[in-house]
This record gives structure tokens, C-alpha cells and sequence, in this order.
């Protein structure tokens, strides 16, 4: 076991830091009262840091979801009749208003992004007058504009498609003679009537926040919100995690090695490196410690055999003890050449060990 208690299976460093915030937002009473209410703490989980692909993807996965539901039941079960029912009233009234209840959300959901177009030119005329940039940062922050547009965007697309029946390409291939499946059509419908319920929610939501922000006896609370759910648990995360990742030989507790083991340093020295699978620039997003422990265990286990006493014995700086350095930290990017890690002396890492150690260093390219 390590000490990062909250870190789930693997150890990670990043959950750990999230499960200590909570553990103290939960526990502080300055942070309690500026807590987001239940209703934005479901929208922001909803909308917060969505892309327009992201919408996109899901919407398909969706629509892929019904298309093998809908393949598979008919294979199972083909005495079950799925497709066009003349005697169903609903499916008779769809197959009549289908086109008016697209257009209709098309309406809707087209209003919903013109209102908050013109919102936003409101807020830059307000900000204009007041040249309060730092508050018109929160505000964008907080009322989730960008996302609840992303979404809109993505919507009408979806119903674009509807109208084409550019849908039911998806049935060409399994049901070649029933393209036109009015259950089909009733799924996407659904679908595209609760998402549309979604971003009309996302839409007030973000209404809700503009009166905020251009009523200045509110805008004060705004601020208040915007620390204590966003930028304290923002900026407090960074320096936890810098905090843990540099007394991550600490952390682990090594049955043997710990003083031999270094992090945040050591980028400068010689020895066999394991480098990082980027070709352009790169950053460290997280830290699986438990890998991390197990490879460094089984270093120092087969480094031992080679020294005739005790590495744990011998002096960290020692120029012939082993010594692994890993010079890395979440807060700076790196070059293609930049080392995950650095053994000086005993023996080299095997296959295993390179494994591990490449697997606890979660990365991405920048």
C-alpha cells in the first residue's frame, strides 16, 4: 500500500488530491456556504468542459446503440413486428407530424443559441462600461456559454440529419427493405426532444448567471461562487499535487531504496533513461503509484544482489550507490528527448519494470 489513500486501484496521485479537496470542502464552513447549489452542481456535470465533439460522439453512440438494439431484436425475435404499424395510432401520428416536430425544436433550439448570442454582445457592451475583464472571466467560467453552445450546435445538426432521414443510412445495411422504421424514427425523436430539454435547461441556467453578473449587488456573490467552487479547488490541487509528487519516495513507502529514489530533479544526469512514446512536446497529467512502486521494488530487490551490503546502508549521494531520479512535474511540458526516469548504476531496468514505470506516467502531447 502507499499513502495516497484516496488514490483509487492503481494509486493515482491526481485522485488522491480530489478525494482530499472533498474531504476538506466538505469540512470547511467558508466553503459549504459558497457551495454550488444541487441544480448547478447537475448542469455543470452536464455541460462543464464538453467539446462539440464530444456531443457529437455521444449522439452517435446513442443512434448506434438503437441500430444493434434494432437489429438484434428483430433477429431474435422476428415475429415481434417493429416496423411500420398502420394500426398504431402513435406511429400513425408520427409518420403525419414528424416534420413539424423537428422544425419546432429546430425553433427552439435556434432561439435558444440567437438569445445567448445576443446575451453575450450585452455582457461585452457591460464590460465595455465597467472594463472589469477579471469579472467577465468568471462570468464565461461560470455560466458555461461555451458549452451550452457547443451543445445547441450539435443538436441542430442531429435534427438537420432527422429531417434528411439521413438517420436511417444506419438501417441501409441491416434492412434494406424497411428503411422507413416509424420505431426508429421515434427513438431519434425522443432522443433529440430530451436533449433539446437539456440545453433549454443549460440555456436558463445560463440566463440565470448573466442577471447575476450584470446586477452588480450580485455580482459580488458571483465572485465569491467562482472562488470557492472553481479557482480554490483549481489552484489548491496544483500545489498538492506538486507537494505530493516531490515527497513521492515518502509516499510510497519502499520496503528498501527510499532515500535512493528522487522526483522533480536529476534531468542532468548520467545513467539509462526510459523515455516517454512522444515525438513533439508532452506533459505529465497524472501518477499511477502503485505501478510506480512495484517497478522500483523490483529494481532495487535485483540491485541489492550486486552491492554486499544493505543499500539503505549507503549514502544517498554515494557515487557508486544506485539511484533512480524521475525529473518530472505536472506544472512544465517537455521535449520528445526528455527522460520519464534515470537509473544510475546496478542493473538495468527488464521489460517489466520499463512497463510499469512508462504506464504510472500518464502524459499526453502538447
Amino acid at each position: 500500500m502507499t499513502g495516497f489513500k484516496h488514490g483509487g486501484l492503481l494509486g493515482s496521485i491526481c485522485k488522491h488530491v480530489n478525494g482530499e479537496l472533498l474531504d476538506h470542502v466538505e469540512t470547511n464552513p467558508i466553503a459549504q456556504k459558497h457551495k454550488f447549489s444541487m441544480s448547478t452542481r447537475v448542469v455543470r456535470f452536464i455541460f462543464l468542459d464538453r467539446s462539440f465533439f464530444e456531443f457529437v460522439v455521444l449522439y452517435f453512440i446513442l443512434v448506434t446503440l438503437e441500430v444493434a438494439l434494432y437489429w438484434s431484436t428483430v433477429s431474435i425475435c422476428p415475429q415481434l413486428e417493429l416496423f411500420d404499424s398502420p394500426s398504431n395510432s402513435v406511429d400513425i401520428w408520427l409518420q403525419k407530424n414528424e416534420s413539424g416536430l423537428i422544425g419546432l425544436m429546430v425553433g427552439v433550439q435556434g432561439a435558444t443559441i440567437t438569445i445567448t448570442a445576443l446575451i453575450i454582445g450585452l455582457v461585452s457592451v457591460v464590460n465595455d462600461k465597467t472594463r472589469s475583464a477579471s469579472d467577465v472571466d468568471i462570468f464565461l467560467s461560470v455560466s458555461l456559454v461555451k458549452e451550452v453552445t457547443y451543445s445547441g450546435l450539435a443538436l441542430l445538426i442531429a435534427l438537420i440529419l432527422q429531417y434528411a432521414r439521413g438517420a436511417h443510412v444506419a438501417l441501409v445495411f441491416a434492412f434494406p427493405d424497411q428503411i422507413q422504421s416509424v420505431h426508429f424514427d421515434l427513438f431519434l425523436t425522443l432522443i433529440n426532444a430530451i436533449w433539446l430539454l437539456v440545453n433549454v435547461v443549460g440555456a436558463a441556467y445560463f440566463i440565470g448567471i448573466t442577471f447575476s453578473f450584470i446586477a452588480r449587488r450580485n455580482r459580488a456573490q458571483l465572485r465569491k461562487n467562482y472562488t470557492a467552487n472553481v479557482l480554490f479547488p483549481k489552484e489548491t490541487q496544483k500545489l498538492m499535487i506538486a507537494t505530493y509528487l516531490g515527497d513521492c519516495a515518502n509516499q510510497l513507502k519502499l520496503s528498501t531504496g527510499k532515500d535512493h529514489v528522487s522526483f522533480g530533479w536529476g534531468a542532468d544526469k548520467q545513467g539509462t533513461r526510459i523515455h516517454a512514446r512522444h515525438t513533439g512536446r508532452w506533459s505529465v497529467t497524472d501518477v499511477r503509484t502503485k505501478p510506480l512502486k512495484w517497478a522500483i521494488e523490483s529494481w532495487f530487490k535485483r540491485a541489492q544482489k550486486e552491492y554486499n551490503e544493505p543499500i539503505d546502508n549507503m549514502g544517498s549521494f554515494s557515487s557508486s550507490a544506485p539511484r533512480l531520479y524521475f525529473p518530472l512535474n505536472f506544472s512544465s511540458s517537455y521535449e520528445a528527448d526528455t527522460p520519464i526516469c534515470i537509473q544510475r548504476n546496478g542493473p538495468s531496468f527488464n521489460c517489466w519494470e520499463r512497463r510499469l514505470i512508462r504506464f504510472a506516467f500518464q502524459t499526453k502531447r502538447v
